[in-house]
């Protein structure tokens, strides 16, 4: 008994079906929004002491309503979350980073937040939460992390 040419035609229909869904998955995945940081500390005296930039690598600009630097702690398997005070200008608000670019927030000497494990003497991380329009929940990006 051999196949009906509607067999052939069923599975090649399927076959180009499902290519076609497993490359608009990838295509849905690959353009998705996606924000990064990077830092620069220093201790030279000139200019700004810190920087963090925010690198929007996706295709749609981000506006970012408000933002905030949180010291992430773990303690007993949990993490902790203290605000830092010093956020300059009440978290910059309204900020546009538009696509496949950077945004750099700045920091100058009285808002030195880099030594805070050296204070705890334990590991901690330093995260940006990240208030962008159209979304429920903040984003967190961690910027940094001690190393003991």
């Amino acid at each position: 008994m051999t196949p009906q040419p509607q067999f052939w035609l069923a599975l090649w229909g399927s076959l180009v079906a499902t290519a076609l869904a497993i490359i608009k998955i990838w295509e849905t995945y690959r353009d998705r929004f996606r924000l990064t940081t990077s830092y620069y500390f220093t201790t030279n005296s000139d200019g700004p002491r810190h920087e963090i930039s925010i690198v929007n690598t996706s295709k749609t600009p981000a506006l970012i309503s408000y933002w905030e630097l949180v010291w992430g702690d773990r303690r007993f398997g949990w993490t902790f979350f203290e605000r830092c005070q010093d956020d300059p200008d009440d978290g910059y608000c309204d900020i546009t980073v538009r696509e496949h670019s950077r945004y750099v927030l700045s920091f100058e000497d009285s808002h030195d937040f880099a030594r805070r494990h050296e204070i705890d003497n334990h590991r901690v991380a330093l995260f940006l939460k990240l208030y962008i329009a159209d979304r429920k929940s903040p984003m967190w990006l961690r910027v940094w992390k001690s190393d003991g």
